[in-house]
């Protein structure tokens, strides 16, 4: 079982300066390699959003496809990719590889640029990931599908339906340039937004004063009801955004489909049929009380607590190194978690993994799970619907309780 999202997988990099493939190596060139490949690795995995969307083509034709192909880019001394080819393919299947050259002659590794032009030769080994197989973790340069048109919003699908399988609430990504401004739009999905950097100005559709959010606040939209949200001026704004139910971000992967994103107007929101709030609002991080978890060796900051929903429960979650969560499940509730800072190795379902910044964590309802924190972990965690985060307030908080349980056994 496989635990990470990367059915395309990145098996190495040769590298070739142009004009000078024959010359005999400096002093100290050896050395000068190994950093470029380095860096080229970490570029090649910066795209690997673009790489993911053009191996779903072929996953989509033909479930069981698997191979390698060998590309060579020509770089100028910028970075930017000045051409594209394909030397080998034994992949086979033409959509794939035209959907990657199209999208290779837009990338540009800035890391990677030694101010001359030059040739860089790498293979990209695909392999599916298996009938039935669950995808647990997504790491975020898996996310798609990027830039969206303008230029101005990055928005990247970690958690939703197609990347994981069933879920109940979907999680996204985005980073909003300084001063953009989200028009004013209604969902018919419970919208939350955590600030990870940067300020935002949450707006309702009744003319109501601006209100801001900061790093680490969380805004809460309920259904129907109006709200656009502004990154102040002089920094990027990073939200997490998570919809509960799942559906809205299909916008983001296909403008076409804005059936769960409808243009608004300024006026009074019509009655919620169930206790959410009357309007879009802010909840400060500084007044929630962190609890203590893990044996004093972490907190968890239930943001939600007070609002009472029933949908979904949202919590920051801090741990030290050292810090386990026993193996548990919630036999109704699906988990997901973002990993801000640190590390840990998450088992579920028997499969371990290591998790670092930028990971997505979907964790389905009934299915066995532990964490043992490894580096000082700080993450946002969301249960959908709401529940087991109601085991953090019991003094007992490190055995499992009201809605988780310890795995059953055979």
């Amino acid at each position: 079982m496989s635990l990470r999202a990367r059915p395309c997988v990145f098996v190495g990099a040769a590298l070739a300066l142009a004009g000078t493939a024959q010359a005999q190596p400096k002093p100290g060139a050896r050395t000068d390699e190994a950093a470029f490949q380095r860096n080229l690795q970490a570029e090649l995995a910066a795209h690997g959003a673009d790489v993911h969307g053009c191996w779903a083509l072929a996953l989509d034709a033909h479930p069981d496809l698997s191979g390698e192909v060998l590309f060579r880019l020509w770089l100028d001394g910028a970075g930017a990719v000045t051409r594209a080819e394909v030397l080998k393919d034994q992949l086979g299947y033409g959509p794939t590889t035209d959907c990657l050259l199209g999208a290779m002659a837009k990338w540009r590794m800035p890391k990677v640029a030694t101010g001359e032009s030059i040739e860089v030769v790498f293979p990209l080994a695909f392999k599916p990931e298996g009938k039935g197989a669950r995808t647990f973790v997504v790491p975020l340069s898996d996310g798609k599908p990027g830039p969206l048109p303008g230029g101005k919003i990055d928005a990247r699908v970690l958690i939703d339906e197609r990347a994981v399988g069933p879920t109940g609430a979907s999680l996204t990504r985005l980073v909003l340039s300084p001063s953009t401004r989200v028009a004013l739009h209604t969902h018919p999905a419970l919208e939350l937004l955590y600030v990870v950097k940067g300020i935002a100005h949450l707006r309702d559709g009744f003319g109501s004063a601006p209100v801001s959010a900061e790093a680490g606040d969380l805004i809460v939209a309920p259904p129907n009801v109006a709200h656009n949200v502004e990154a102040a001026p002089l920094a990027p704004l990073e939200l997490l955004q998570i919809f509960v139910p799942g559906g809205p971000e299909i916008a983001y992967l296909d403008p076409k489909r804005r059936e769960g994103t409808v243009p608004a107007k300024k006026g009074k929101p019509a009655a919620q049929a169930v206790a959410f709030p009357a309007a879009p609002m802010v909840v400060k991080a500084g007044p929630q009380k962190p609890l203590a978890i893990l044996g004093g060796k972490g907190s968890a900051a239930l943001l939600l607590d007070a609002l009472g929903l029933r949908e979904a429960s949202l919590q920051r979650f801090d741990a030290e190194p050292g810090a386990k969560m026993p193996e548990h499940q919630h036999a109704d509730a699906d988990e997901i978690l973002f990993v801000l800072a640190g590390h840990g190795d998450l088992t579920v379902a028997g499969a371990v993994t290591s998790l670092g910044p930028g990971d997505a964590i979907h964790i389905p309802k009934a299915t066995p799970h532990a964490l043992a924190v490894t580096e000082k972990l700080v993450a946002v965690q969301l249960y959908s619907p709401a529940g087991p985060e109601q085991r953090f307030k019991s003094p007992a908080a490190d055995r499992v309780s009201k809605g988780s349980a310890p795995p059953k056994g055979p």
